[in-house]
């Protein structure tokens, strides 16, 4: 009689995987096909991350896309956070889209996680996606590789520390039910009447309450999006600059737009159109930043002075402003190509 395989079990058995826990994920390419080596591919499947994180209340803290696979940090961000609805959501809308454009399947049907338990075990983690390229010969170091992000930790020298923790909520304390009976035969009139006026007055002031936590809850929630899409940005931006193959194919070095060639020989430019902010990939151009209110590039000669021609350059200087409704945040940063 032939012998049977059995499929092995990825979760965990009487886990529903809902709440305000963290995740560590790893999603394979079919086939283990080398589909993350460009740089456009990379950000719409990036784009339908966050599209599934924000539907299904998660933070995406760490990302790393390897050449044939992809890790993810991720953390519920309510109770009823679902992690198994996130990441079948990505995989369907991403795959989608890969298969529609590209012809082929994009992702094993299945996927790895790890629920973590500790900071401790968030910080091995983090370090082990953002050493990935390192350990495997892809970076020098983690700030050399474009395709990753974290926005838990600080890197600072060989080491990491934590910079940015959620408080837990200490344990909900129920009050015991009174059980004791009523022995009145009913109520009064003016008893039912007090009654209302009470149970109307705590209404009210429960009312206003709800109202104002929900303002101060969407007014967190959009000054965390404006600060989230512009850190992203920014990040992206500066890992192309970095990757610039020469001063000589520097094409364009305009106050809003910047082309030029990278070091795989690949097309790359940044433009901004009040209020969107657009990369180039030599065929057409995708949006990476929506609601950026001022943008500005200045490049700089390697005394400080500014540069006049694309000869002199030293340092990139980006500034943005990225602004939704009343909240705003400003951002600037330097960069300098690793072949000046």
């Amino acid at each position: 009689m032939p012998s049977v395989k059995f499929k092995k079990r990825l979760r965990l058995r009487g886990f529903d995987y809902k709440g305000t826990y963290r995740y560590s994920l790893t999603f394979c390419t079919h086939g283990k096909r080398r589909h993350f080596t460009d740089a456009s591919t990379i950000i719409t499947i990036t784009a339908f991350l966050q599209r599934a994180a924000e539907k299904y209340t998660f933070k995406v803290w760490t990302y790393c896309f390897m050449p044939d696979h992809l890790h993810v940090l991720i953390e519920g961000d309510d109770p009823g956070a679902d992690m198994k609805k996130f990441a079948a959501a990505f995989k369907q809308q991403s795959g989608f889209w890969f298969r529609k454009t590209r012809n082929q399947d994009l992702w094993q049907i299945n996927y790895y996680e790890h629920v973590l338990r500790s900071d401790e075990a968030t910080s091995k983690v983090a370090r082990y996606i953002m050493e990935n390229p390192v350990r495997k010969g892809l970076a020098g170091n983690y700030t050399e590789y474009p395709y990753s992000m974290c926005r838990i930790f600080d890197f600072v020298g060989q080491g990491f520390s934590l910079v940015e923790l959620q408080e837990k909520q200490a344990t909900l304390k129920g009050s015991p039910a009174n059980d004791k009976k009523n022995t009145a035969a009913g109520f009064t009139l003016i008893e039912i009447v007090i009654v209302i006026v009470i149970v109307g007055i705590i209404a009210g002031i429960a009312a206003l309450i709800i109202v104002h936590g929900v303002r101060a809850y969407s007014d967190q929630q959009v000054r965390s999006d404006v600060h989230y899409q512009a850190r992203v940005a920014m990040e992206r931006m500066t890992r192309e600059i970095r990757h610039i193959r020469s001063r000589a194919d520097i094409a364009v070095m305009g106050d809003t737009d910047l082309r030029f060639t990278d070091m795989n020989g690949a097309p790359v430019g940044f433009s901004w159109l009040n209020p969107t902010l657009s990369r180039w990939n030599g065929a057409g151009s995708d949006v990476l930043a929506s609601g950026i209110a001022t943008f500005d590039f200045n490049y700089y000669r390697q005394d400080g002075v500014a540069a006049a021609t694309a000869a002199e350059i030293w340092t990139v200087e980006i500034t943005l402003t990225a602004q939704q409704g009343a909240e705003s945040i400003q951002m600037r940063t330097r960069a300098h190509p690793r072949n000046f």
